[in-house]
């Protein structure tokens, strides 16, 4: 019977997305930008993981997510391809 509340159900992570290693998010403000990503991913249930002066990491099983703070946050074609100067998982 629907007695017409609502209720958000959160499923538990087993794991992450088998194939998927990291994912880099560049934001020009990091201090602006935590708040919002920290709800996000510890709802979703990423663990804390690194903190350095312009990023954190967390990670959920073997995959890990960096927010770092770029002033220029667009890069030229190919930067993708680049190595990274963020820290990687021991």
């Amino acid at each position: 019977m629907d007695d017409g509340s609502a209720s958000a159900a959160v499923a538990e992570p087993s794991a992450a997305p088998s194939g998927l290693h990291h994912v880099e998010l560049w934001v020009p403000d990091l201090a602006g930008a935590l708040p919002a990503w920290r709800w996000l991913l510890e709802t979703m249930g990423w663990a804390p993981f690194q903190d350095w002066e312009d990023g954190r990491s967390r990670r959920l099983g073997d995959v890990y997510v960096v927010m770092e703070q770029r002033r220029r946050v667009a890069q030229p074609r190919g930067a993708m391809t680049q190595p990274r100067a963020h820290r990687r998982p021991a």
